[in-house]
């Protein structure tokens, strides 16, 4: 008997301990907030290129926290709310109705990343302060890619985007 709550016991702090380290990464990647690129004055092809890689590294480095935040999802199907993030679960039953666990590829994680950043990189990128400066802006489809190695997370985006002005 004595065995058996020294082990609970054990499981208790281990459980106590993971719950604060949890809490303790999410406050402090909360208070990052990582801020999106202004307007270039002048506009040439370097200052232009420029402005969308500073908004593609933003949207990249806020994607990649929301998809690790929210547990491999972009937006999951299957959460819970805490903190004001939804935290997905991928559970699936088994003999018994049993929960089991499912873990993400690095595939799968890639294909969040390049969703997320689809779905934002056109709000970072507002065109309307160079439609008010007379160009003409045509935008292609974005498609692009992420690999995930054991260091960082390369992102490779093909995102056409055609500026012209008369004159």
């Amino acid at each position: 008997m004595l065995m058996r709550k020294a082990q609970v016991t054990i499981f208790l702090i281990i459980g106590l301990i993971l719950l604060v380290s949890v809490g303790v990464f999410m406050y402090y990647a909360s208070l990052k907030k990582i801020e999106k690129p202004s307007l270039p004055t002048e506009i040439d092809k370097a200052s232009f290129s420029a402005y969308v890689e500073s908004c593609l590294n933003s949207i990249g480095a806020e994607t990649i926290t929301t998809v690790a935040m929210q547990g491999g999802m972009y937006k999951p199907a299957f959460y819970r709310t805490y903190q004001g993030k939804n935290i997905s679960y991928w559970c699936y039953g088994e003999e018994d109705n049993q929960c089991v666990n499912g873990m993400f590829t690095k595939q799968e994680l890639s294909q969040q990343i390049i969703y997320g950043i689809e779905q934002e990189l056109p709000t970072c990128l507002n065109f309307a302060g160079f439609e008010q400066q007379g160009y003409d802006i045509q935008e292609g489809a974005i498609e692009g890619t992420a690999t995930i190695t054991n260091d960082n997370i390369e992102i490779e985006l093909d995102y056409p985007i055609k500026l012209t002005k008369e004159n």
